[in-house]
């Protein structure tokens, strides 16, 4: 009578974690691109929250957007900064919307970013009123003229995700960006940007 084996043998085995290994580098890359597909979805609810936000201050303010600076501090045609104290302890850009307009400071934030994260204690988040605030969105406060009246049917870009890869920041690992038109839209632009140029909007008006 034949003996029973018990047990596998070692062929057997590095069959089995061959297909195990060949599985596993399958699933991983597609649960990344999962992930990753998420995190767009997100981003791009953040930058519809905040053109819902943008419309509800227009209303409020004479079809005005928020200012992007303060006086000898930031005032630049576009920022970063939600809050610093260095304006009278004052919120500036998208700053303005926080509470009032979009109650989570989280929206501010792209889930994605790498450097300009909500949970980054170095830009503030967490300490609202008491510190530098920097947000992971670049705001345009000019887009639609100097007397900052935002024409809502408009197809100029307001808002975008940043990417700066001079400066190793990025919100999407420059596979692309979000951004929010003046009309309320969201896109996503498929590509690297570099957000730290002047020419970036023009770049986007014309996408």
């Amino acid at each position: 009578m034949k003996e029973r084996r018990n047990g596998f043998t070692l062929i057997e085995l590095l069959v089995v974690v061959s297909i195990i290994m060949v599985l596993v580098g399958l699933i991983v890359p597609a649960v990344g691109m999962a992930r990753s597909k998420a995190q767009q979805v997100k981003c791009m609810n953040n930058l519809s929250q905040i053109g819902k936000g943008l419309l509800m201050y227009a209303q409020d303010y004479d079809n005005s957007v928020p200012p992007g600076g303060c006086a000898g501090v930031y005032t630049g045609s576009d920022c970063y900064f939600l809050y610093t104290a260095c304006c009278g302890a004052q919120p500036i850009g998208l700053g303005h919307l926080y509470k009032s307009y979009v109650p989570n400071l989280e929206v501010f934030f792209c889930p994605e970013a790498n450097v300009l994260t909500f949970d980054n204690p170095d830009i503030g988040a967490p300490v609202w009123g008491t510190d530098t605030v920097i947000g992971s969105y670049r705001y345009r406060e000019t887009a639609a003229g100097a007397d900052r009246c935002i024409d809502f049917n408009g197809n100029l870009i307001m808002v975008s995700a940043c990417n700066r890869p001079g400066d190793g920041i990025h919100n999407h690992g420059l596979k692309g960006m979000s951004a929010l038109r003046g009309d309320g839209s969201v896109e996503w632009f498929v590509g690297e940007f570099d957000t730290s140029e002047e020419s970036i909007w023009e770049e986007l008006d014309e996408l």
